[in-house]
């Protein structure tokens, strides 16, 4: 696993990437997907050693253009596990789909989609981020 983080604000939060690759495809660790950007609460030295688990994670991003039908299954896999808010950033339809409240029968109670021209606020922090900021322009 790699993690590129950075810190905002006083808050102990940090975003970051994770990268873990094995033979060429993200390998689900444990039964849970491993998001391609997270949002974590703490200190990454916290997690040396250990995996953020839902209780650490205020957002978790896949970032999809083939993938989208196998990202939208993972939807059910985080709320399952409790991740509370999960964003998938869909790049052939320029958009984000917002997944948020996971049930306890195992989905998202709230979910949103959000096209190119609105901004969305990142968890846990004062920032914000348009989403055409995260989908490239052709």
């Amino acid at each position: 696993m790699h993690l590129k983080t950075s810190s905002q604000g006083p808050r102990a939060v940090f975003v970051a990437r994770v990268s873990c690759e094995r033979g060429g495809r993200h390998q689900p660790a444990f039964g849970i997907p491993e998001p391609d950007l997270a949002v974590v609460r703490g200190d990454p030295l916290s997690f040396v050693g250990r995996l953020p688990g839902p209780a650490d994670v205020a957002l978790v991003v896949e970032v999809s253009f083939s993938t989208r039908r196998v990202d939208r299954m993972k939807a059910s896999i985080y709320a399952q596990s409790g991740y509370a808010c999960y964003w998938l950033i869909d790049l052939e339809a320029k958009r984000v789909e917002l997944y948020r409240a996971p049930t306890v029968d195992g989905r998202y109670g709230q979910t949103e989609v959000v096209d190119i021209t609105r901004e969305l606020a990142l968890p846990l922090t004062s920032m914000s981020v348009s989403v055409a900021s995260l989908i490239p322009q052709a």
